[in-house]
C-alpha cells in the first residue's frame, strides 16, 4: 500500500467512526454547492453489491470505505496523484452515493 492510500484508508476509517463529531472551529464545508464536488453514479448489480458488503463485513469496514480506498489504491498506483483532498471529495460523495444502493 502507498502512503497516500494509507493515509486516505485511516481518514476515511476515522471519518466513518465519527459521522456525529462537532466540527472543528475553522472549519470550512466545500459541499452542498461547493465547486470541487464531482459525482460519479454507477451502476452495481445485487450480486456486486453483496461481494462488496460480504469483503467490507470482513475487513472490518463499511462497504463505502472499502471502494473508496480501492479506488484510491488504483489511482495512486496508474498515475500521478496531485491533490488527495479532491480525489478524497470526490470518493466521499461515491461512498454516498453507493451506500444508497
Amino acid at each position: 500500500m502507498t502512503d497516500t492510500a494509507g493515509f486516505l484508508r485511516e481518514e476515511a476509517e476515522h471519518a466513518e467512526a465519527n459521522k456525529d463529531a462537532p466540527e472543528r472551529a475553522g472549519t470550512v464545508a466545500t459541499r452542498p454547492g461547493g465547486a470541487r464536488a464531482r459525482v460519479y453514479s454507477i451502476r452495481l448489480t445485487e450480486a456486486e453489491v453483496a461481494a462488496l458488503e460480504v469483503v467490507a463485513e470482513r475487513e472490518g469496514v463499511p462497504a463505502s470505505t472499502l471502494a473508496r480506498t480501492w479506488i484510491v489504491e488504483r489511482l495512486s498506483t496508474d498515475g500521478d496523484v496531485d491533490d488527495v483532498h479532491v480525489i478524497a471529495d470526490a470518493l466521499a460523495t461515491f461512498s454516498q452515493r453507493l451506500a444508497a444502493l
